[in-house]
């Protein structure tokens, strides 16, 4: 199953996975509080393309109006009730090496395999993001495997590339990764966690090398501020990000594959379906209205 039997569909349905948080966002001395997590970005950026978007989460009871917001935007909910919601801290800086230092201050429980059961009834693609490496079950990851075969997947390798310790995100590859790849459709990936996956120093390296490990799939390489590789079959073509940038680049790799996917679905290229999702991006990133503010 790929993309492209998605794309034949009248119109499909695609359930986004993984947690919504609470973010504080701290950029030139100034700290805001937002809604966050792929399933916010992606989950928007859908919607707001057309597509029927579905998301399973979990969040603490108290945080409940934090779907409104979903919701509002035109994404059906599905969620389970935790102990507390997830909470980062992302800090830009000049001194971090990626221009961000991140931290979590509290993470929900796992989404469990009952969540997913009555979700995925009527998938069409299932885009997994989660977090961090806890934030999907072991047994929610086993029900997806054995679904496989009725939906197509997509995956954001971010939640596989990290650790959580004494609360500072830390990169470290999950063991359970290259299974979870082999079984994608597609996949993306920034340009650091790119290369951890594949231990190569350069991006346009790292995009080749996962498109000849996985020929039948998309492979989405983002770069920040530089553009973003896409490959599919080993045929690899890069786009510019014409320099435009936000203030806060928080999501703007989630909003560009949300973008690129919903693209693809509709029977688009992948190298037109990479600049129309730029375009979006470029758009988003200098909305000022583009957060939903806490």
């Amino acid at each position: 199953m790929n993309l492209t039997r998605v794309a034949r569909l009248d119109r499909p349905r695609v359930v986004v996975i993984g947690s919504l948080t609470k973010d504080q966002v701290i950029h030139d001395g100034t700290r805001r509080r937002q809604i966050g997590g792929v399933v916010w970005y992606a989950g928007t950026t859908l919607a707001k393309l057309g597509v029927e978007t579905r998301i399973v989460t979990r969040i603490a009871s108290k945080d409940r109006q934090l779907c409104k917001a979903l919701e509002a935007a035109g994404v059906e909910t599905r969620v389970e009730l935790s102990a507390q919601t997830t909470t980062f801290v992302n800090e830009y800086t000049t001194e971090a090496r990626d221009g961000r230092t991140q931290r979590v201050l509290a993470m929900a429980d796992p989404i469990q395999a009952s969540a997913l059961e009555e979700a995925l009834i009527d998938a069409d693609l299932v885009y997994l993001g989660p977090l961090h490496p806890a934030d999907l079950s072991e047994e929610a990851l086993s029900f997806v495997r054995r679904k496989r075969e009725s939906f197509s997947l997509a995956l954001d390798v971010q939640g596989f590339t990290r650790v959580v310790h004494d609360e500072c995100v830390l990169p470290q590859l999950d063991g359970r990764l290259p299974s979870l790849l082999a079984a994608c459709d597609a996949i993306m990936a920034n340009e650091d966690e790119a290369c951890l996956i594949t231990g190569l120093s350069r991006a346009s390296n790292a995009v080749g090398d996962l498109a000849h490990r996985h020929r039948s799939s998309d492979v989405v390489v983002t770069c920040g501020a530089k553009g973003a590789y896409v490959a599919q079959k080993e045929e690899i073509h890069f786009v510019d990000s014409n320099n435009i940038v936000g203030s806060d680049p928080t999501g703007a790799g989630d909003v560009f594959f949300a973008a690129y996917l919903a693209h693809r679905i509709n029977n688009v290229s992948t190298a037109e379906a990479a600049e129309r999702a730029r375009d979006l991006t470029a758009g988003w990133l200098v909305n000022p209205d583009r957060k939903a503010l806490l």
